[in-house]
């Protein structure tokens, strides 16, 4: 199986930042990067004044069971147990099912 959840970052807040002066684009790269900035006016904004708050990743899993010897021991595997977890983090499921394991 892999697995891969990479964090995403949040959107960024563009109209509250023009709001408060800030209409330069390179204002929004250093945010992104996690810099503060000063504004025209003299006010320091922080990158999460500027971005909502991280997202988590999803991930894709790959799991390949080649008989039916193997679905008893995938199932029980920990990291299926917490499902509300599996729903957050893993996006895509492919399934490479040997002969007759679909059908069992």
């Amino acid at each position: 199986m892999s697995e891969g959840r990479n964090p995403t970052s949040g959107i960024r807040r563009t109209v509250k930042l023009i709001l408060r002066g800030m209409n330069d684009w390179r204002c929004f790269s250093i945010l992104t990067s996690g810099q503060a900035i000063t504004t025209p006016d003299g006010k320091i904004v922080q990158p999460t004044d500027a971005m909502e708050p991280m997202r988590p990743g999803t991930g894709v899993a790959v799991c390949d069971l080649p008989d039916t010897t193997y679905v008893k021991d995938f199932l029980a595997r920990e990291e299926w147990g917490n499902n509300k977890k599996v729903r957050a983090e893993v996006g895509c499921f492919f399934l490479i099912l040997g002969l007759g394991v679909s059908v069992d």
